[in-house]
């Protein structure tokens, strides 16, 4: 492995730690839309935190995962 690799590269319990402590640890409870980067608060692109974008995700979000839905229209269509 090259250097750059070795840094990047963790181990499965040390990346399941900050989950895990996202998750439980009290100190998290009031926070929202953070996540750690080696232990530490990191903040995400800020794209990310544009109301439309997350506007414009959940709703494709709700179409690519709820098909039924579509197919209901569909039916609903040919019906008439």
């Amino acid at each position: 492995m090259n250097d750059m690799t070795t840094r990047v590269l963790v181990t499965g319990a040390s990346g399941a730690r900050e989950d895990v402590d996202l998750a439980t640890s009290p100190r998290w409870t009031a926070a929202t839309r953070l996540y750690l980067v080696r232990g530490r608060l990191a903040r995400s692109k800020p794209i990310t935190y544009d109301p439309a974008v997350a506007a414009r995700l959940w709703s494709v979000s709700e179409q690519l995962t709820s098909p039924a839905t579509e197919i209901t229209r569909q039916a609903q269509e040919v019906v008439r």
